[in-house]
């Protein structure tokens, strides 16, 4: 962390992030709340992304900053009505003045079926994965 006096009256900092879960499952068809956790001074242009595309808020999407106490903002990302092609890699981003950080995390599938153990779950990862991929590879074929 970088600290830097900033107008004589506080201590700047460059963005750090801190996510509560780095791993967030949910089903088909559902809603969910991604979230971040931003410390900086003066205050960061905070974003979330998805493979490399900022994430703006839509019918899809909202995206809301709340502001908490020691220059802390929790930015939270809300996906509605999950599809296969939400699972995968979002990313959290913060930047000023004096730096920038971000930090990932993945949004997986889950099913109803319990499935509560990690090869269960790598399995029904990966057969979403193969079937997004066959999905979109038929769609471009057409």
């Amino acid at each position: 962390m970088v600290y830097c006096f900033y107008d004589n009256l506080a201590a700047a900092v460059a963005p750090e992030i801190q996510l509560p879960n780095r791993r967030m499952g949910q089903a088909l068809g559902r809603e969910t709340i991604l979230e971040c956790i931003i410390t900086a001074y003066p205050q960061a242009v905070n974003y979330w992304q998805k493979d490399g595309r900022r994430v703006v808020s839509s019918a899809k999407y909202r995206v809301d900053a709340y502001d908490e106490e020691d220059n802390t903002v929790v930015l939270s990302l809300r996906i509605h009505d999950i599809e296969l092609s939400d699972y995968g890699e979002y990313t959290c981003v913060a930047a000023n003045a004096l730096g920038r950080d971000q930090e990932t995390m993945y949004l997986y599938g889950m099913t109803s079926l319990s499935c509560n153990n990690f090869l269960c779950q790598f399995i029904f990862d990966n057969l979403l994965r193969k079937t997004y991929c066959l999905l979109t590879q038929n769609v471009r074929q057409s």
